[in-house]
């Protein structure tokens, strides 16, 4: 794996048990349909924020919001305004936000400088996940995703098998009927 687009090397989280996170499979459908983006035929890169909540040090993300945001092939930008309608918007349904989404061109998953400078929520537990290919393959396998977790100042990039163990997708029913 690459890190050119980073002055210091980047951290890893490889802890087997830790911080977890849950999508829901709804989340996951709808991240497969609505992160890829073309503009006259040219892939760009784009961004979701995830809003659910938390039960200890589980997240659980539940709805995807998509920002007003400006995209080119090589990044994206939002702004105050954008953050202030998805707060307003989860903050609605008593969500947090969870995690933010956003894809790059080719395989690399790792965050570069500016998404970790730039990142709309940087706090203790937050997830960042970078989609490969500007998400033209979807979301799944989760291991071809970078999960990023936000842990001691730093986004630290998840191994592959602190991604098996701490992530994972469930249904998005569920049936308690007796």
């Amino acid at each position: 794996m690459t890190t050119s687009y980073r002055r210091k090397p980047l951290p890893r989280d490889s802890r087997l048990d830790g911080p977890r996170l849950v999508l829901q499979s709804s989340v996951v459908a709808l991240l497969a349909e609505h992160l890829p983006k073309s503009v006259r035929g040219v892939s760009h890169e784009n961004v979701a924020y995830l809003g659910g909540f938390s039960i200890g040090d589980i997240k659980y993300a539940t709805t995807v919001v998509l920002p007003a945001a400006i995209t080119a092939p090589g990044g994206y930008e939002t702004d105050a305004k954008s953050h202030r309608a998805v707060t307003q918007a989860l903050c609605s349904v008593e969500y947090e936000i969870v995690a933010q989404v956003h894809t790059h061109p080719g395989k690399a998953v790792y965050h570069s400088d500016p998404d970790d400078e730039l990142a709309f929520v940087k706090g203790e537990g937050f997830w960042s996940i970078v989609v490969p290919n500007y998400a033209g393959k979807g979301v799944l396998p989760l291991r071809q995703c970078g999960f990023h977790l936000y842990s001691r100042g730093d986004f630290r990039l998840l191994t592959l098998a602190a991604v098996s163990n701490r992530i994972r997708v469930e249904q998005s029913l569920l049936d308690v009927r007796q």
